[in-house]
């Protein structure tokens, strides 16, 4: 069952997230730094309680984890990779939308440049993101 949402994945896409990101882009070293369990570099450039904007820098691979009672949406605003979803392979690229169901295992491959730029739904919260 997908979570009920109140985003819409072409507006992020093509409209005021992609905006968010030209604002910001040049101006990333303005923002905290969270060290993501996974090993990623994660740069929160705004936020509510639903959803982030943010950048990531990842490694070639993160290290796998979970979120334990909560799904987890991505939706690409740029950059590409590959989501790992279990056993399942998931291509990610601008535009692709990708819910990963709580407690379930899940890291990023990178095969091109680290950055990314996703819409995250809920934002990130360590005390939530395990290690597995």
């Amino acid at each position: 069952m997908e979570p009920e949402s109140s985003f819409q994945p072409d507006v992020i896409t093509s409209g005021l997230y992609q905006e968010i990101i030209n604002e910001y882009k040049d101006r990333l070293n303005e923002f905290k730094v969270i060290d993501a369990s996974d090993g990623s570099k994660v740069r929160e450039l705004t936020i509510t309680e639903e959803y982030s904007v943010a950048h990531a820098r990842f490694p070639t691979n993160t290290a796998p984890h979970m979120l334990v009672d909560t799904s987890e949406t991505y939706v690409c605003v740029k950059g590409r990779g590959i989501l790992h979803i279990g056993d399942e392979t998931v291509e990610i690229s601008k535009g692709s939308v990708v819910t990963v169901p709580p407690g379930e295992k899940q890291w990023f491959e990178v095969r091109e440049s680290s950055d990314c730029y996703l819409f995250v739904s809920p934002p990130y919260d360590p005390e939530k993101d395990i290690n597995v």
